[in-house]
């Protein structure tokens, strides 16, 4: 799935409106703090980021840890330097990685089962 194609899927996304204090909890300030482009893109990434993860420790964490695929760089450095186009890309391809293990998972899990009630 492209960008576009997420943001709309997830065009109920909540918006950082009053959402102040979870946002600084996450990522270390609060949305106020960034540029406008960077508030809109930390719109999107969470939107994604609470559809992949289940808790916001997991978020959070996401934020943080330094990427292999991003040399290194902790994906907050991008939020913060406005790096936000390769931001959306990395949390898209991460999305897109994570559906296509979960529908592989199911195509085993499928087999399995198939096979299991052949053995019958």
């Amino acid at each position: 799935m492209t960008t576009a194609e997420l943001k709309v899927w997830l065009h109920k996304a909540p918006t950082l409106n009053g959402a102040g204090r979870h946002t600084r909890a996450l990522v270390g300030m609060s949305p106020n703090e960034l540029p406008a482009s960077a508030r809109r893109s930390l719109q999107f990434v969470l939107s994604v980021l609470h559809d992949m993860y289940a808790d916001d420790f997991e978020v959070w964490l996401w934020f943080v840890r330094p990427r292999n695929t991003l040399k290194g760089i902790r994906p907050i450095e991008l939020l913060v330097s406005g790096r936000v186009a390769e931001l959306e890309r990395f949390v898209v391809r991460q999305w897109n990685q994570q559906a296509t293990r979960h529908e592989s998972g199911l195509a085993e899990l499928e087999e399995a089962v198939v096979s299991q009630w052949e053995a019958r």
